[in-house]
Parts: C-alpha cells; structure tokens; sequence
C-alpha cells in the first residue's frame, strides 16, 4: 500500500517510520508554515502517525506552538507505543531551555501521551539517534549550549548523549568529541 499522510498547501517534511513492537506502523513528519511566498520556514508542528496493517491511520497526534518542532527520530517503546525524539524551538511542556532544544515524547498504543521530556542549555541543541534498550532510552546529538543538562561545553559544538528511564528521568549525559 501506499498512503498520502500530509498533503496541502503547507511544507511538508519527513521525519522517520518504525515499526513498534506491537507491530503498529508509526510515521512522523514535520508539517511547516512560511509568511507570503518566502522561501523561509518560520515554524511548524511535528505531526506522528500510527498506521493500521493495511495502511490506514489508526490515529494521528501533533506537537508544537508558534516556533518550529522537527519531528528527527523514532524508537519503539517496550509494551506498546513509540518514543519520538524532535527538536524544537517551542516551549513543550512549559520548559524550553534555550534557542532549540531536544524534546522526548513517549505515546502509547493507543495515541495517548505518557510523557514529554525536554533536554537542553542557553543556545541550540538538535537530537540525532535515539533508541530502546530494555528500560533505558538512548538518545545522542549535538550540543552549541555552554551548559548542557548540568554538563559542561568544551568546545564549539559538542556531541551528547543521554541515558533516560522508561520512567524519563535523566540518569547520565555525557559530552565529549568537541568539533573544531
């Protein structure tokens, strides 16, 4: 099968797809906006997916506020569900840090939000991999903060990566590899 999951007017962009192990198909995807008919993204919401065997959407969910929220990974949460990792400019859940700043969101099967989770410091922060290992949740990127999740920057841009709990809470972060 094939399926149109966002179609319009807006700027769409593609986020990522998993396979979730309940065997629902998941799809997240940035949908953007611009003023007139400027080239420039001025923001956008990340729009998640889950869809039904034979390709149908089971439910859809949306993230985001006046900034941009770029839907960037998705991991496969134990029981059912999925974890998706965004970065954002947005304040989700009343609590951003700085410029951009990496937002974990874990849903259920069912579509609904078990918990939202934002990591970052003063300046930008973007999320590149994330996964699922039994009940931590694994999440890397790059950091231009000079103070990342109580860690301390070393250079331009950092790398991070971050142990959380199935539970969300932060249990390690660790920067390292400053770029030239």
């Amino acid at each position: 099968w094939t399926r149109y999951l966002l179609a319009g007017k807006r700027a769409d962009y593609p986020g990522d797809i998993a396979v979730g192990m309940d065997g629902g198909v998941y799809v997240a995807a940035t949908r953007a906006w611009r003023a007139g008919d400027s080239d420039e993204v001025f923001g956008g919401t990340l729009t998640l997916f889950s869809l039904t065997s034979d390709g149908g959407i089971g439910w859809r969910r949306s993230i985001g506020g006046t900034g941009l929220t770029r839907a960037e990974r998705l991991a496969p949460a134990p029981g059912g569900g999925i974890i998706v990792a965004a970065t954002t400019h947005d304040d989700l859940g009343g609590r951003n840090q700085g410029d951009e700043d990496v937002a974990l969101v874990r849903y259920d099967a069912a579509g609904s939000q078990r918990w939202i989770t934002i990591l970052g410091g003063a300046d930008g922060d973007r999320v590149t991999g994330l996964t699922v290992s039994g009940d931590s949740v694994f999440v890397s990127g790059i950091t231009e903060s000079p103070r990342f999740a109580g860690s301390v920057n070393s250079g331009n841009t950092d790398l991070f990566a971050a142990r959380l709990g199935l539970d969300r809470a932060t249990e390690q972060v660790a920067l390292g590899l400053a770029a030239a």
